[in-house]
Order: structure tokens, then sequence, then C-alpha cells
């Protein structure tokens, strides 16, 4: 594989930039680093790097796609969600699923764009860590953790849109019906 390696070091005494470009080169494996929610840092390969980027492209660009369902919408980025956090450990399920979310209602629907990031970051982390906990998860196992997935997507969005589309006077409006003249 042939990419174009940019390294970039800051000084700490001037606080200048410096920016060495080394061309073309072939890499067989670059590690990069990324600090970890709970402190430390992971190594994660280019292919691995390059697999979430994947993921998190497609969840934003399906997330413009959906099919009518009763009481809303089936959107396509699901089906990306919930296979990005049966593949990916929980910190990168959140990526796809959380700021994939959160960037594709930002671009295309922009008013729920919260809530898909705790709903989809929280459903894509839960999955992942019923499947990661198991050495060996059997099908069983997958049916529970997209099961609870889709239960939380489904109860978070409830919520969350309850929130965001409800009028300032909630239950005690009065609705009036305008008479039928006779």
């Amino acid at each position: 594989m042939y990419a174009l390696v940019f390294i970039v070091h800051i000084s700490s005494q001037s606080g200048h930039i410096n920016y060495n470009i080394s061309g073309y080169m072939q890499i067989t494996r670059i590690y990069l680093k990324y600090t970890h929610i709970f402190g430390g840092f992971m190594n994660i390969s280019v292919k691995r790097f390059t697999l979430i980027a994947m993921l998190l492209a497609m969840t934003i660009v399906l997330s413009s796609f959906s099919i009518p369902v009763p009481g809303g919408h089936l959107y396509f980025n699901d089906l990306v969600i919930v296979t990005a956090a049966l593949m990916l450990n929980p910190v990168e399920a959140f990526l796809v699923g959380g700021l994939g979310s959160f960037l594709g209602d930002l671009f295309f629907y922009p008013t729920p764009m919260f809530v898909s990031l705790v709903t989809h970051g929280l459903q894509a982390v839960v999955i992942s860590l019923l499947i990661s906990k198991k050495e060996n998860p059997t099908l069983t196992d997958y049916i529970l953790a997209v099961t609870i997935g889709a239960i939380i997507m489904v109860v978070g969005y409830t919520i969350g849109r309850s929130f965001i589309y409800a009028t300032p006077k909630g239950r005690n409006a009065q609705t009036t019906i305008p008479d039928c003249p006779s």
C-alpha cells in the first residue's frame, strides 16, 4: 500500500508547527494513536482506521434514506450502526453510531442531531459491550444484543423527540373544536 505521509512536529520551545513531507513510500503498517476515553492510548492499524472511516461515511450518507413505517421512518444507517457495533470495540462503535448519526442529521435534518448522537451512540456502545464480553458469542447473543439495541433506539428517540417537538403548554393545552354549523 502506498501513502503520502505527513509528519507534523510541534516544537515545545518555540510553539511553531513544522511539516515534513516524506513523499510516497511503501507502508506495511502505520499505527495511529488516539486517546481512549478511559485514559491511555490505543494503537489501531491503517486497515482498522479505514474500516471505521468507511462505516462512519456510510452512516452519514445512509441517514438520508429511509422507509416509512407506522410511527416514523426506518433509516438505512441503522443497519450500518448495528453492523459496526457487532464488529468494533465500544469506543469505535460510538464513533460510527453516535458521531455518524450526529453528522448525518447535521447535514440533512439538524433538529434531532443531539438525540441521534446520544441514542445511536448508546445503542452502539451497548451492543458492542454485550458482544465483546463474550469469548465466543452465539447467534442467541447476537440476537439479544441487537434486540436490546433496538429497544434503546426506540425509547431514546421517543423520549428525545418528545422534548424536541413538545409544545410549551404540554399536556394541559386546551384544544378547541370549532362548532359546526347545522
